[in-house]
């Protein structure tokens, strides 16, 4: 008689297909690969309930750090943000800042994207992802909104936009403003809900040792739009963390290095 087999998961992603039939006696078989695309992965249900009893947006923004719950993946602490149940996602933010610095550019521009490896968003999509096992799994590229400067203190900032699977805050993300007071309406950079989404009580922060030696700023990803003729820089905003300021949003020289705490998207099991 003819059968039809159909195989375990081959390399590179293909699904065996073997076909057998009776051709006047003579047994004929074919066999074809078919390419498969496999569920993305997910954190556990156990991980994923965890994180929907941490989600800020359902706590509020007027709570002491303490009050807040974090998780835990690849041996990093976050903050839950945000969870998009239709999309059955997670918006993560570092509790603290990681042990490496990093510059925001290699030049006088004042941009986010910059794609040195030097510079913090190729250090946290490469290095740093890389060395994140369930992270590099479940973490879900975005598209996010951010002001680059790329003329000078006294130029206008640019909204852009681009996909990257880990970023940084946005100045609206920390103070629920603008970082261009000129914008028109809907013309922003917030990362989920039009809205501010992180409480003033996280800004101050240190590293995951209790430290802060060598880091005295973590950076945003949004260009300043100030108009200070004393500086000859564009400058990029960042967040004091300084023990006499620490909280302060501030801007500063984006070829200085300053502290990073990775915000993502992340996959999580459907409830």
């Amino acid at each position: 008689g003819n059968t039809l087999h159909i195989g375990a998961d081959e390399v590179s992603q293909r699904l065996q297909v073997v076909a057998a039939y009776n051709d006047g006696g003579q047994i004929i078989t074919d066999t074809v690969y078919v390419l498969v695309n496999p569920a993305p992965a997910r954190l556990d249900a156990e991980a994923s309930a965890a994180i929907r009893n941490a989600d800020i947006s359902k706590i509020g923004l007027d709570k002491e750090a303490i009050e807040y719950s974090t998780v835990e993946i690849d041996g990093v602490v976050f903050y839950v943000l945000a969870v998009d149940e239709d999309n059955d996602l997670a918006l993560i933010f570092a509790k603290y800042v990681l042990d490496h610095t990093a510059r925001m550019t290699n030049s006088s521009n004042a941009q986010w994207n910059w794609s040195d490896s030097s510079c913090a968003r190729a250090h946290l999509n490469n290095t740093w992802l890389n060395d994140q096992p369930t992270l590099l799994q479940v973490a879900q590229e975005t598209g996010i909104r951010y002001y680059t400067n790329r003329y000078g203190y006294d130029r206008p900032i640019t909204l852009e936009s681009g996909s990257f699977t880990v970023f940084l805050p946005s100045y609206a993300d920390v103070t629920g403003e603008s970082a261009d007071p000129n914008a028109s309406e809907g013309e922003n950079e917030f990362t989920w809900g039009n809205e501010k989404i992180i409480p003033d009580s996280l800004r101050p922060t240190t590293k995951a040792d209790g430290t802060t030696s060598g880091i005295s700023d973590w950076w945003l990803r949004s260009a300043s739009a100030s108009e200070n003729s004393s500086q000859n820089y564009a400058g990029m905003y960042c967040v004091s963390n300084m023990s006499y300021n620490a909280g302060v949003v501030d801007f500063d020289d984006p070829g200085n290095s300053a502290g990073l705490r990775p915000m993502m998207w992340v996959r999580i099991s459907a409830e």
